[in-house]
């Protein structure tokens, strides 16, 4: 699969029978018909099951359906999953088909008719034969039912020191947690939804620049996985303008390390973590401002 497509995997809901739903198939380790039994768990959210033990991890199992739309699917299929630093195990009630499509076919929620902007959606990828499949954004869903991953960078400081940063995510969750850094690391923030809006508003600081753009924005923070365009591209994109060339680039995934390593090297980032990392993420800005 190449850097400009994503392969998803199709599955159904029982709260929306009618409705495809996918999630990016990077980050499915397995489709479990689970015969495990499953625990108790902390957690006392509705949507969490409990945890169940699955070759030698404790993971805990979130409903979607009840997550998304309140509505328990009582089924024994799940997809286990590993993102943003964590394992999931999530309740589905069919797996449909594997799919691969380009980034570009990933519209935000908001911009198809009869959406709203959802906070649990990433986007809705439009599929070859025109049906659409709306991309659950399982990292928020993952930390409503069980709270954020742990992490705050507390060794950087104020490395930034007013410096100008722009950030680009799709995931509202996600953008809080990034410019709540960012602040804390004494940057002047530019915030943008997805890969598209940091073309458009770097284009529109090269129109305005006297200078180098590089000098006002020295640093840019992307997400990979973002509808319209993907952060692989928006990397390619200021890496090949002679404008902007010489900014730095720290890209940040909930795909696995290697995956992302070694893609987000490709495309030219000087940096690729761990998504919503909080001390990762402060680390890999110091090493490329100093």
């Amino acid at each position: 699969m190449s850097n400009e497509n994503i392969q998803a995997l199709l599955f159904k809901l029982a709260g929306a029978p009618d409705t495809l739903f996918a999630i990016n198939l990077f980050k499915v380790l397995e489709i479990v018909n689970a015969h495990q039994s499953v625990s108790p768990a902390l957690v006392k959210h509705p949507a969490c099951k409990g945890v169940a033990k699955m070759r030698d991890q404790i993971v805990p199992i979130i409903d979607l359906s009840q997550a998304v739309f309140g509505v328990p699917s009582n089924s024994k299929l799940w997809l286990w999953c590993e993102f943003a630093r964590r394992h999931v195990a999530f309740e589905i009630s069919e797996v449909l088909q594997l799919v691969e499509v380009p980034w570009a076919s990933m519209e935000p929620s908001r911009a198809i008719a009869g959406y709203g902007e959802l906070v649990t959606l990433t986007g809705v990828l439009r599929l070859e034969d025109g049906s659409l499949a709306s991309m659950l954004d399982i990292d928020e869903i993952a930390n409503e039912v069980l709270g954020p991953v742990p992490g705050a960078a507390e060794s950087c400081g104020n490395v930034l020191n007013g410096k100008t940063v722009l950030f680009a995510d799709d995931s509202r969750l996600a953008r809080e947690q990034v410019k709540a850094l960012l602040t804390r690391l004494g940057a002047e923030v530019i915030e943008c939804t997805d890969g598209e809006d940091a073309v458009q508003k770097l284009s529109q600081l090269k129109h305005d620049a006297t200078h180098q753009v590089v000098d006002d924005v020295p640093l840019v923070v992307t997400d990979i996985e973002m509808p319209r365009r993907d952060g692989y591209s928006l990397v390619r994109q200021i890496k090949g303008d002679p404008q902007l060339g010489g900014i730095k680039i720290v890209m940040y995934s909930s795909l696995s390390a290697d995956q992302s390593q070694k893609a987000g090297k490709e495309c030219g980032a000087d940096e690729v973590i761990a998504k919503f990392s909080d001390q990762a993420l402060g680390d890999a800005i110091a090493r490329l401002v100093h």
